[in-house]
This record gives structure tokens, sequence and C-alpha cells, in this order.
């Protein structure tokens, strides 16, 4: 059987994930096999290809 790659997360853990954040929520849910990326970033990278 395969292990499961979402994971649920508690505040701690989410502060040590992402330090940065402005208000962390009680708990989350992190997949750490999804892809993630900034949408500003990728179109900006597109256009310039162009």
């Amino acid at each position: 059987m395969e292990e499961s790659h979402v994971h649920r997360l508690n505040r701690d853990q989410i502060i040590e994930l992402e330090p940065n954040l402005k208000e962390y929520p009680e708990e989350a849910i992190f997949a750490h096999k999804e892809g993630a990326l900034d949408p500003v970033f990728a179109t900006n990278l597109f256009r310039k290809k162009r």
C-alpha cells in the first residue's frame, strides 16, 4: 500500500514550513507531491519567451 503524500499540519508546523506568512491558521493540509507556482512570475516568463 502506498503512503499518502497528504498530511495535516498544526500551527507550529505551518510556521516552520512558511515562516513569512502574516497570519497562521490553526491547521492546514500539505501535499508534498503537488506543485505550485507564482502565477505572475509564470505569466511574465511566458511573455518573455514570445
